[in-house]
């Protein structure tokens, strides 16, 4: 699987809310790490999941697909209410961005980096599965679960949750509104909740251009 030729290099976003923390932590480019911080804007309407509660169920009445497809509705709506075209999506960055979610989740960590071999970067997590030629972007997320006040969790709402995130960190945003990227892939994972903490949400988007 080939984008129009050019020089590969990978740009990677990471963010992480530190349990009920209103705040977000950033990760910059792969040979520059850069932290930095900005706030999270919390509606009204929402509230952080503090008490134990049982699993939300989620992940039983969503598939993968549907988050997936959730995430690239999202992105590109806010892509386009920015100027920016919308994002196509590429089964190379799907799988990529599968893997590092599912890692993210077992590991209970925010990051790039994954221990699996030939899964180190979202650059060998994108030629692993048959990107090979282009520009790479990757944000990543960690996120306790919201319960909206009107209506049950979903697909729709988490993701749109987990974009708001990422359009409050500029390092994300860059990411996300960057006009060079033309492809997309994007993956959510739920970790049950430990003891009384909140159900957690691992969400992961991959960029692609020329």
């Amino acid at each position: 699987m080939r984008l129009p030729a050019g020089r590969i290099r990978a740009l990677v976003r990471g963010v992480k809310l530190a349990h009920l923390l209103p705040g977000l932590l950033a990760s910059a480019t792969v040979s520059q790490p850069v932290v930095g911080h900005s706030e999270e804007t919390t509606p009204a309407r929402m509230r952080f999941v503090t008490e134990k509660r049982e699993p939300s169920g989620l992940a039983e009445r969503f598939t993968p697909e549907q988050f997936a497809a959730a995430l690239l509705a999202e992105t590109n709506r806010v892509r386009v209410a920015h100027g920016r075209r919308p994002l196509t999506p590429l089964p190379a960055l799907q799988a990529a961005a599968d893997d590092q979610a599912r890692m993210l989740a077992l590991s209970g960590r925010c990051e790039h980096f994954s221990p699996l071999a030939g899964q180190h970067t979202p650059l060998e997590r994108a030629q692993r599965h048959g990107l090979d030629r282009g520009r790479i972007g990757e944000n990543v997320l960690a996120m306790s679960l919201r319960l909206l006040d009107d209506a049950p969790p979903s697909c729709a709402s988490v993701a749109a949750d987990a974009v708001v995130q990422w359009m409050n960190s500029p390092g994300h945003r860059a990411n996300l509104l960057n006009r060079d990227f033309t492809h997309f892939g994007g993956a959510v994972q739920l970790a049950p909740p430990l003891g009384a903490s909140a159900e957690r949400i691992y969400g992961v988007q991959v960029f692609a251009g020329p």
